[in-house]
């Protein structure tokens, strides 16, 4: 058992690897989707959730939301 997967969901613990792992980038939902294998609805729920936590930063341009990690959060202090 890693120490992820005692605090975390299985569906957090997938995003958390890739916007963690790299918290300069930002992702798409879609491209979340398909990375993390998880279906739509799930993944919109955990950024929703991660965002309103102030884990997450998100960005809308158009009809396109990003989501990236908060750097001011407290996993980075």
């Amino acid at each position: 058992m890693s120490v992820a997967s005692a605090f975390l969901t299985e569906r957090q613990a997938r995003l958390f690897a890739w916007l963690f792992g790299q918290p300069t980038r930002s992702f798409h939902l879609s491209e979340l989707r398909r990375l993390t294998g998880l279906g739509s609805a799930s993944v919109q729920s955990e950024l929703n959730r991660l965002t309103d936590a102030g884990l997450l930063v998100s960005d809308r341009v158009g009809n396109l939301r990003s989501f990236k990690a908060n750097a001011d959060s407290p996993i980075f202090n």
